[in-house]
């Protein structure tokens, strides 16, 4: 029987994130099908999944208890009961679930889950005629609402009580209809300067605090865009800075705009059918904007770069209580990709922190937003030692 321990794989995972591809990350084959989720019931349900597409039907999972509320247990009690059946036993302070997949029971379980969940299924191979829309049904998942408070009180003061620009001339805009009220995007002819605003439906005004701040803080990520990164890029921005003040450095999987909440998914498709009258077809290309480096980082000379680098990992590792020169810098190539070697004695991330992700937006914040962070490996050292001898 496979005994898994929930923590240690979840812990294993973060630790290579980065650095392995998915599929070099395990050699045990039911590894290479799991993909870990925010929320650790999904993480679980997904981790069985893998374990019944490699013929594993009979496991052990041990989780900490402390790490999920009642009603998630309460929740994998009741869908593991209906795929199969389990056992429950207490070893020191974890639960570890026994677990015997039923397949028939398993397939019903989630085809009618699927069905319930209104998902089409294709009706011939390689054919799709619909596929719905998936997206936080709330405006709002309620997750996220302490988030955006935060980083609307940040930006706030960051911005000096961000004014709107009134003085923009030859101001155009573009509207559409949504379900909670009217979308609307002011834009200058030049198409230098965009601002959005939303205007709500009387039934809906109770919502109006929250998705004030929301608009605010989009103003403040797309004030320096053109439209095309705009359209790209600005919700994300938008969801990493939610990420950020949630501490979820070690979330795993990937968090999509439309899942924190359906104004998302009303505002991503409100880009895109904005483009339509805001870009002219010639002007339908690859998005290739990234944030130019600072005049006075690139001014700097290759050795002072360096030190102030090396300085800044110092910094780092006492303020995260570790050993100094538990990180190393190996290389800075074109003053923006910074090489880093990680000694035996930490691993790039623990349960309480992703030490990798962490130091990438402690010298973004501290030295400039472009700088990122690249661990190598055993045999990229090697041939660097080699290289620096001869």
């Amino acid at each position: 029987m496979i005994k898994i321990n929930f923590d240690k794989l979840l812990l294993e995972y973060n630790d290579q994130l980065g650095i392995k591809l998915r599929g070099d990350r395990s050699n045990l084959e039911y590894l290479q099908f799991w993909v870990p989720n925010e929320n650790l019931v999904e993480s679980l349900l997904n981790l069985i999944d893998s374990l019944k597409e490699t013929n594993n039907l009979d496991f052990e999972i041990e989780i900490d208890p402390k790490k999920f509320d009642s009603k998630s247990i309460s929740d994998f009690k009741n869908i593991i009961s209906k795929i199969g059946n389990f056992s429950l036993k207490k070893n020191n302070n974890n639960l570890n679930f026994l677990i015997e997949l039923n397949l028939k029971n398993y397939n019903n379980y989630f085809k009618a889950d699927l069905k319930e969940k209104k998902i089409i299924k294709a009706k011939k191979k390689d054919q799709i005629n619909e596929i719905k829309p998936i997206y936080e049904n709330k405006l709002i998942h309620p997750d996220y609402i302490d988030a955006i408070t935060q980083v609307f009180k940040q930006e706030k003061d960051l911005s000096n009580n961000f004014v709107k620009n009134t003085e923009v001339k030859n101001c155009k805009n573009y509207k559409k209809k949504i379900d909670i009220g009217e979308l609307q995007l002011n834009y200058s002819e030049d198409l230098t300067n965009f601002e959005i605003s939303l205007a709500l439906n009387e039934k809906n005004l109770k919502e109006k605090p929250l998705l004030d701040q929301v608009i605010f803080i989009l103003n403040i990520i797309i004030k320096k865009m053109n439209f095309t990164e705009i359209k790209h890029h600005s919700l994300i921005y938008f969801t990493d800075k939610l990420l950020e003040v949630k501490n979820s450095n070690n979330a795993a999987g990937i968090i999509h705009p439309e899942n924190v909440g359906k104004i998302f998914y009303e505002i991503k498709n409100f880009y895109i059918d904005a483009s339509s009258e805001i870009l002219e077809k010639k002007n339908f290309v690859i998005n290739k904007t990234y944030p130019e480096l600072k005049i006075s980082w690139l001014k700097k000379k290759s050795k002072d770069q360096n030190e102030l680098i090396n300085k800044e990992i110092g910094i780092f590792c006492e303020k995260k209580n570790l050993e100094k020169d538990s990180i190393i810098l190996i290389e800075l190539k074109d003053s923006f990709r910074v090489e880093v070697k990680y000694t035996d004695s930490i691993k790039t991330s623990s349960k309480e922190e992703n030490y990798f992700l962490s130091l990438e937006r402690f010298l973004k914040g501290k030295i400039d937003f472009r700088l990122e962070v690249f661990t190598i490996g055993k045999n990229d050292d090697n041939k660097l030692r080699i290289k620096n001898l001869k």
